[in-house]
């Protein structure tokens, strides 16, 4: 996954970005790898639907959402593959 650069926020590839593990328990020490560990271990419509549970503040990236879901589908607008 490629994300484009979007409001403050830099582009990159999520594989690329450094993921700290040591709350989660997950294993994955890059944002791709954690997204996938977290599908992984309870199915994209367990995640999806926790997502949107989960406010969000784009104050720093820039971005609109108001919740995690709709900030990971911001994301997803602005991903090539």
């Amino acid at each position: 996954m490629t994300v484009r650069s979007a409001g403050k926020g830099g582009g990159g590839k999520a594989v690329s970005v450094l993921y700290d593990n040591n709350t989660s328990g997950l294993t994955a020490i890059n944002v791709q790898t954690a997204v996938d560990e977290i599908v992984a271990l309870y199915g994209i419509e367990a995640v999806v639907k926790a997502a949107s549970q989960v406010g969000y503040d784009g104050s720093a990236s820039g971005l609109v959402a108001l919740n995690t879901q709709d900030a990971i589908d911001e994301l997803a607008a602005l991903v090539t593959v």
